[in-house]
C-alpha cells in the first residue's frame, strides 16, 4: 500500500554538505531503510543504506513505488 508522498521523520538523518559542481551545498540525507513506498525526496540529496547509496542531484527527485521500486525523473523547470 502507498503512503504519503512525506517520508517518515525517522528516515531523515540531517543535512551534510555535499560538493557538486564546483561548490558546497547542503544535501537532505535519507536512511533506505526507513522509506516507504509512496515517498517522494526532492534533491539535492543522499539516501544511504548499509549496501547502497543513491546520490540524488538538485534538478531531480525520486518516487518509490507499492514495489519498493525508486523512480528517478527530472524536474521541470
Amino acid at each position: 500500500a502507498l503512503e504519503g508522498r512525506t517520508p517518515p521523520a525517522e528516515a531523515c538523518r540531517g543535512k551534510r554538505p555535499v560538493f557538486q559542481h564546483g561548490r558546497w551545498s547542503d544535501a537532505g540525507i535519507w536512511r533506505m531503510e526507513a522509506l516507504r513506498p509512496g515517498n517522494e525526496i526532492e534533491g539535492l540529496a543522499v539516501i544511504e543504506a548499509s549496501n547502497t547509496t543513491l546520490f540524488l542531484p538538485p534538478e531531480w527527485r525520486v518516487r518509490i513505488d507499492e514495489h519498493e521500486i525508486y523512480w528517478l525523473t527530472r524536474r521541470t523547470a
